[in-house]
């Protein structure tokens, strides 16, 4: 029987657990002369190099400022969130996308409302109509704070919350009733056991397949 049956809520995070920022994060370090053109395109890996420049964590903020804003548009859906969504909705259970994301960015010049750019990429994806009903546009939260983030987890009483930050999971206010499933596409394998998953189907499989 599936774990998630009609009825069910399940918290969703979204940067980097739905969307992939991968290619356009090598695409702007290339860009500037912080990484090489045969780098990976693997954000945290790509992430981490730059921190360690001259000036890194600025270079960072930078480039976030730039995929998550102006550029969003090149983002991709991760693999597999669709099917997700599309079980989600047969099964009759309620989604909801809470994600930390400030209104605007400070090193970004364009002024783009980055909750506002997050939101069209979102219709652009068809996410709302591929969920079969799961999800709706007023079933997006975003949180100013990570605090905030997590009080709003906990005010909609989600069985379920995954998120690819296990901070999230290891704050002291996140509640204790949710199951924390981490997505980690840096692993080599899912491990259900221990919550952590290396793709959305492995995700989709543990929670919605009949075992």
């Amino acid at each position: 029987m599936p774990r998630l049956t009609s009825g069910a809520i399940v918290g969703v995070d979204f940067d980097n657990t739905i969307i992939s920022y991968d290619h356009l994060i090598l695409q702007a370090a290339i860009r500037r002369g912080l990484i090489a053109g045969d780098a990976a395109p693997n954000k945290k890996a790509l992430r981490d190099a730059i921190r360690l420049l001259p000036d890194g964590e600025a270079s960072w903020q930078k480039i976030q400022a730039e995929i998550y804003g102006p550029e969003i548009g090149g983002a991709e859906l991760i693999d597999g969130v669709a099917d997700f969504l599309k079980l989600c909705g047969a099964a009759g259970v309620t989604l909801h996308i809470v994600s930390h994301k400030t209104e605007f960015a400070y090193y970004d010049t364009t002024s783009t409302n980055l909750r506002d750019a997050a939101m069209t990429w979102m219709m652009r994806q068809d996410l709302f109509t591929r969920s079969g009903g799961a999800l709706a546009r007023e079933q997006v939260s975003f949180a100013a704070t990570r605090k905030e983030k997590i009080a709003r987890i906990e005010a909609l009483a989600c069985s379920h919350f995954i998120d690819d930050l296990s901070e999230v999971f290891d704050h002291p206010e996140f509640p204790s009733g949710g199951e924390k499933m981490l997505f980690d596409r840096s692993r080599a394998a899912s491990d259900p056991a221990t919550g952590a998953f290396a793709n959305w189907h492995d995700m989709t499989d543990y929670l919605l397949g009949d075992d």
